[in-house]
């Protein structure tokens, strides 16, 4: 709508128009709930839009001697929201308008911001994201563009010849921004919004149906297309995120496929390779492969090495950061990853981080890629997203507890200082020197000694000690004064694994001792305080 009534009142009066559009929203709010959802609510709003342009007009005189014959015609089209004709007139009513914000005299960042704004209805944040730039700069981008259709005079004449190639390319880029959005929501509740996409598929294929097709925009429209085709599986009932490999792909939509390869080989006529192209072919890719396994990755890191030559952007070697990694393995994979960390446009980028989370627990690190998981919940996403990453912090968080359990008996005298070092006072002091093994006990005497602090005697089950507390009792809070009995949270076959078990209790601030009740056939037994059997249980997890 916002683009019809610019044509109709002339491209300077646009925040007019966006104005009108907006309020004609906001009526629909304050009575729709009351009054019910009219039968064709797209007319509604379309009559009601014109009707307030048309007081708007009348009242402010706002065209001077032209408002007459501009309300004749605003009344007009209000009158004829059902015209089976003015559904083609809206169409191109958009497609001129992108053309008009995709305008030379325009700054280029400030054209695709404008398209968006006008043509998407996006909002200032979602466009910021888009751009991975702050809400106020993008604010200022759109004010700039406004003042200058209003200077400059421009219009919604469609461009002709040399100049139409100068508009295009920041029109396709306004169309994949948009499908872009669509396909992997920044923010929100949902992971995607279907009908962004289908509307950026559909002005794409506007393009490519006028006489300003080029080989560059069937590329785009074939992406799109076979991009689409997975949406229904890339989400589960609940809304949450299925990745490509784990994705049910019976649920892909086959006659987008087909559209997606037919607009695939038309753009192969002439020699024009554009990075369009290039994400085609990858998708492509992933469509014919006919499970996981048959995937061929080697092809797909050949195509994203193609593509980092004509778009040299962070995000596509992020991309093919994960390509490597089906190739040549996490480690290589992880130093193209590190590379970026620096880059500023992914300083809030919460995918650079969980791509470096993941490939840091193939390698075994789980500690590391549970802190990528941490700082990436802190980065902008949608809802779904946030789930997945707190399903995958979970994850590496259960597997390190028990790795640290499986890899204690490994540890060096420099493991050893350096997991001492980091304990507070108390707590070194809650470990039982008797307990520990041979290579840990220098370590531990020397941190003792360091702080000045003496360990303390072995204690046994008949004569329990008082039990130190967890930690420090912070202000307001009642420490634990009164003797606990001791329980068993677990029972293990050596003394090796009961030590190994004990070493991660302690580390979770857990104190635990371990008797040998092998004459009774009991095994070596892990006590802990009564109160702590379930929270000890807890932190071992899967080893018992």
């Amino acid at each position: 709508m916002v683009a019809h009534l610019t044509r109709l009142l002339g491209p300077s009066h646009l925040e007019l128009a966006e104005e009108t559009v907006q309020e004609a929203m906001l009526r629909a709010l304050g009575t729709w709930p009351y009054q019910g959802v009219p039968e064709n609510a797209g007319a509604w709003l379309f009559r009601v839009a014109h009707n307030i342009a048309i007081d708007a007009l009348r009242r402010n005189r706002t065209l001077g001697e032209k408002t007459e014959a501009i309300v004749a015609e605003l009344s007009q089209s209000a009158a004829e929201p059902d015209d089976p004709y003015l559904e083609d007139q809206l169409r191109d009513d958009e497609l001129r308008m992108i053309f008009m914000c995709c305008h030379p005299e325009i700054a280029r960042d400030a054209r695709v911001a404008l398209s968006l704004k006008t043509v998407g209805g996006f909002g200032v944040r979602e466009i910021a994201r888009a751009f991975l730039a702050d809400d106020a700069a993008i604010a200022q981008r759109l004010v700039r563009a406004k003042r200058q259709i209003r200077e400059r005079r421009l219009t919604l004449d469609l461009p002709r010849g040399p100049e139409l190639k100068l508009r295009l390319d920041s029109v396709l880029e306004v169309i994949y921004f948009m499908f872009n959005e669509g396909y992997a929501a920044h923010a929100g509740e949902d992971l995607i919004r279907q009908d962004l996409c289908l509307e950026a598929l559909r002005l794409g294929r506007l393009v490519a149906a006028s006489s300003m097709v080029a080989p560059r925009v069937d590329a785009l429209v074939a992406l799109m297309a076979l991009e689409a085709a997975r949406l229904p599986a890339r989400v589960d009932e609940s809304g949450d995120l299925i990745l490509l490999e784990q994705q049910d792909r019976s649920r892909w939509d086959e006659r987008l496929i087909a559209v997606g390869f037919h607009y695939f080989d038309r753009s192969m006529a002439g020699e024009e390779v554009s990075e369009y192209h290039v994400q085609a072919a990858i998708a492509a890719t992933h469509v014919r492969a006919g499970d996981t396994q048959s995937r061929d990755w080697p092809m797909i890191l050949e195509l994203y090495d193609q593509l980092l030559v004509l778009n040299g952007s962070a995000v596509v070697a992020l991309n093919r950061a994960v390509a490597v990694a089906k190739v040549r393995g996490a480690a290589e994979a992880l130093e193209a990853v590190e590379a970026l960390a620096n880059d500023p446009k992914l300083r809030d980028y919460y995918l650079l981080l969980a791509v470096r989370g993941h490939l840091l627990l193939e390698l075994g690190r789980r500690a590391e890629a549970g802190a990528c998981f941490r700082a990436a919940l802190e980065c902008p996403c949608s809802e779904p997203e946030r789930r997945f990453l707190r399903r995958k912090l979970e994850a590496c968080e259960g597997a390190t507890i028990q790795s640290r359990v499986e890899d204690s008996m490994k540890f060096s005298a420099e493991d050893f200082e350096k997991l001492y070092s980091e304990m507070p006072d108390e707590e070194l002091r809650s470990l039982v020197r008797d307990e520990l093994s041979e290579v840990a006990r220098p370590c531990y005497d020397a941190e003792l000694s360091r702080r000045g602090l003496t360990a303390r005697p072995m204690v046994t089950h008949e004569e329990p000690e008082e039990l130190a507390p967890v930690a420090e009792a912070s202000e307001g809070e009642v420490e634990r004064e009164e003797e606990e009995d001791l329980a068993p949270a677990a029972i293990f076959a050596s003394r090796e694994e009961a030590k190994a078990a004990k070493d991660v209790l302690q580390a979770a601030a857990i104190p635990a001792f371990v008797e040998d009740d092998t004459a009774g056939g009991g095994g070596f037994r892990l006590l802990v305080a009564a109160s702590y059997v379930e929270q000890a249980r807890e932190a071992l997890g899967a080893l018992l």
